[in-house]
């Protein structure tokens, strides 16, 4: 071997092992030469961790203002969750962590003590860290609204007879149908003065004699106090009738 040909294998030598100690350098978690922590980012790329649901049991949507919630219940299906490094639920609304999750599949129910006493949304979210990242699942919300009452009544009416109306509702919006029963008398739709209030009634397209909503403020079944606006057919009558707000 001629000695310029020693030199050049010693310098490829050389390059070699800067080569490798400048990658042992590198800032990743574990340590390029951690064959564990390669394995498991190999893994990841191959079968990445996905969220393949994250949904609320209970309660049932929506409560009514003033009700509070008290225990919530999750479940969840974690794709590859085993590569994973943690995973737990979160109150996005609150800020804070609800569970932490130790399973592929499950569900839990957990206490929890909250209320709202105007319309809300309160946010729940899964969340999956891996290798530093967050997988985010879809949010997922408990509602709260104001109570719609309708049905057949008197001539007048006070927050007694609103909370003796046949039916209640949670809604949020005013507009749509209001179906109330055959009995005679005439027939309310009570609504929160706070809401967007319809421009019209109908029924089946032709407009339905209304009289100028009376304000009542009532008390609802969770202690809230409430502004509604009392809407009457201008007539009495016993058929039943599906009315359209608009």
């Amino acid at each position: 071997m001629s000695f310029v040909t020693h030199l050049y294998d010693l310098k490829l030598k050389h390059m070699d092992k800067t080569i490798t100690e400048k990658f042992a350098e590198l800032e990743i978690p574990g340590g390029i030469g951690d064959l564990s922590s390669i394995e498991a980012r190999l893994a990841a790329l191959e079968n990445p961790v996905s969220i393949l649901s994250f949904t609320i049991i209970s309660p049932v949507n929506p409560l009514e203002v003033g009700e509070e919630l008290t225990n919530i219940s999750f479940s969840w299906e974690i794709e590859n969750f085993a590569i994973a490094d943690s995973a737990r639920v979160i109150d996005v609304t609150g800020e804070e962590t609800l569970y932490t999750i130790l399973t592929e599949t499950g569900s839990t129910s957990q206490p929890i003590s909250m209320s709202k006493t105007i319309p809300s949304t309160n946010s729940f979210r899964l969340d999956v860290f891996i290798g530093g990242k967050t997988i985010p699942s879809t949010v997922r919300t408990v509602s709260w609204r104001y109570p719609t009452y309708y049905g057949n009544g008197g001539s007048t009416i006070n927050a007694d007879g609103i909370k003796e109306l046949a039916t209640k509702s949670l809604r949020s919006s005013t507009i749509g149908n209001y179906e109330i029963a055959d009995e005679l008398g005439y027939k309310w739709i009570v609504l929160p003065k706070s809401l967007t209030q319809p421009t019209d009634f109908r029924e089946s397209g032709f407009p339905v004699a209304m009289q100028s909503p009376v304000e009542v403020t009532m008390v609802n079944d969770y202690g809230v106090s409430i502004v509604m606006n009392a809407y009457r057919t201008t007539n009495s009558f016993s058929d039943p009738i599906t009315i359209e707000a608009v």
